[in-house]
């Protein structure tokens, strides 16, 4: 049975193994072992292996373990279009695992 969990803004949403964690504007979402994880805003999303971590906010970032896949956007300047968006797979090699990431210029970067 898949479980999920819910945060507003500024809150933290965990999630075991397959769980499905969701957070606000600036909120936290993390989730197991073939969980997922969303946030908004200036959120950070984080998830273990084969996970899915979806950084949907203008400022946000992701992080997964080996095989998860990681989805970014970026937005316009104003933080009201998106721009580009991409989906990563946690490799271990050029995506490293347990490392935030965000878009920037259409290409993954390492998020502050």
């Amino acid at each position: 049975m898949i479980k999920g969990y819910n945060s507003g803004d500024y809150g933290v949403a965990n999630a075991g193994d397959k769980g499905v964690a969701k957070a606000g504007d600036w909120g936290v979402a993390k989730a197991g072992d073939y969980g997922a994880a969303i946030v908004l805003h200036e959120g950070i999303a984080s998830v273990k292996e084969k996970g899915c971590a979806v950084a949907f906010g203008a400022k946000s970032s992701a992080k997964g373990g080996i095989g998860s896949v990681l989805v970014l956007t970026e937005w316009d300047k104003d933080c009201e279009n998106i721009i580009a968006a991409k989906a990563v797979i946690v490799d271990g090699t050029k995506i490293k695992a347990d490392t935030y990431y965000k878009l920037k210029n259409g290409k993954e970067v390492l998020a502050p």
